[in-house]
């Protein structure tokens, strides 16, 4: 269903990495160890692991929290496949498609030059069945009771704290209210189509819910073309025919203030 919706639908329509443009990499550059690290660490940045951040910080006891995550895991899929014979076929089943779908996609990007860490999303996500699994299972032990309770409380912990790291970022950072104001001059200005670099190209597009459509280009010099994750339609001539625009940052401006489209634009923002 997922190869048909995406080869289908919105390969047609958008423009981004299809099946057809997964490749194997040359596994000398970077050599095969350097690429099984690099793939490996990915699972920890999908999970919130943050770089450079103060160990006595919220960051900080969230990225412990993630490594005890990780061993959780791999000890809760060992403890499933020692004693399988304590889970019913359906979680046995659920368990062994999460850990083959890992193991697979590992595969697949080792081998591959087309990994970003956040494509292990759709995967990473279903560790939540082995944890529940796990946790499920009748403890008659009290030390494996012990061991529940701590893990229950490590999983919770870590959800806890990874909601408040990203409401704090959310509330601190504040990463769109510069867009929001010039947004809201488009739109008051009848500006509905335009032309940006790739990252405010797509964010303002989102955050209009496609009421003024950016096409990515890159660069002002060149105006060339940036299709990745965007209509394809927007590059299609004639699509627009109204007035339109083109949208810099300061920085932009800066760098390219020679070139044709800023010495020969009107500035209107």
């Amino acid at each position: 269903m997922g190869y048909i919706l995406n080869q289908k639908y919105f390969s047609i329509k958008y423009s981004f990495y299809s099946y057809e443009d997964i490749t194997f990499g040359n596994l000398d550059n970077p050599n095969l160890f350097a690429r099984i690290g690099d793939k490996i660490t990915g699972t920890f940045h999908v999970l919130g692991y943050s770089y450079g951040v103060p160990v006595f910080s919220l960051e900080g006891i969230k990225n412990v929290l993630i490594v005890l995550v990780v061993i959780i895991f791999i000890y809760c899929c060992c403890n499933i496949i020692k004693n399988c014979k304590d889970y019913s076929s359906i979680q046995l089943n659920a368990v062994i498609f999460v850990i083959s779908s890992i193991l697979f996609n590992l595969f697949i990007f080792i081998l591959t030059d087309n990994f970003v860490a956040r494509y292990f999303v759709p995967v990473i996500i279903w560790i939540i069945i082995v944890f529940a699994a796990y946790l499920n299972r009748k403890a008659e032990l009290l030390w494996e009771k012990i061991v529940k309770l701590g893990i229950g409380v490590v999983l919770a912990f870590y959800m806890f704290i990874a909601c408040m790291h990203t409401v704090q970022w959310v509330e601190t950072i504040k990463a769109n209210d510069h867009r929001m104001e010039a947004i809201a001059f488009l739109k008051g200005n009848n500006y509905s189509f335009g032309y940006s670099t790739y990252w405010n190209g797509n964010i303002v597009t989102a955050l209009t819910n496609e009421e003024v459509e950016l096409a990515n280009i890159l660069s002002p010099e060149t105006m060339d073309y940036y299709m990745w994750n965007t209509n394809k339609e927007y590059y299609v001539e004639g699509y627009h025919s109204r007035k339109c625009f083109i949208i810099l940052t300061s920085d932009e401006v800066e760098q390219y203030a020679e070139c044709p489209v800023i010495l020969g634009g009107n500035i209107v923002y």
